[in-house]
């Protein structure tokens, strides 16, 4: 792990097809970036596969993220594992500017622009009970969280 200590910009497209893939399991790795600034997250595991439960193990305990700015995290769908990733991050990041979190897979990673796909979008019930569940849980006063 020692040679992610220096890394600023981390994009990871992560492919399942199995049905116990849990995204909790990748906070170690960002741990392990201590000077890590963008974070860019593409998961194509099939919506019928997703693990909808959250992590079995103990809660994640926050590790600081100092250098944290974005995170964009494209086939985000709302499950129990991502919604706490998500919150492990807005809770540990405290230099955090923007999470953008898109259901769709053909996000830009690295800039603002989304591209318009095929996936369907959120309800507006769904964006509201994920942004309730997101809300006030940002260690950062300039968080900004985007759901697409």
């Amino acid at each position: 792990m020692k040679m992610f200590r220096n890394l600023r910009l981390l994009s990871l497209i992560l492919v399942s097809t199995h049905d116990c893939f849990d995204i909790v399991k990748l906070s170690p790795l960002l741990g392990a970036c201590p000077l890590l600034q963008y974070l860019g997250l593409v998961v194509t595991t099939p919506r019928t596969k997703r693990n909808g439960k959250g992590s079995r193990g103990p809660p994640l305990s926050p590790t600081c993220h100092t250098e944290l700015k974005e995170v964009i995290f494209c086939g985000f769908d709302g499950t129990g594992s991502e919604i706490e990733f998500v919150l492990y991050i807005l809770r540990s990041a405290i230099t955090l500017e923007q999470m953008c979190l898109s259901r769709g897979y053909s996000c830009y990673l690295g800039c603002d622009k989304w591209e318009n796909n095929l996936d369907v979008p959120f309800s507006g019930r769904q964006r509201n009970s994920i942004q309730k569940k997101l809300n006030g849980q940002a260690i950062s006063s300039k968080a900004e969280v985007i759901i697409q």
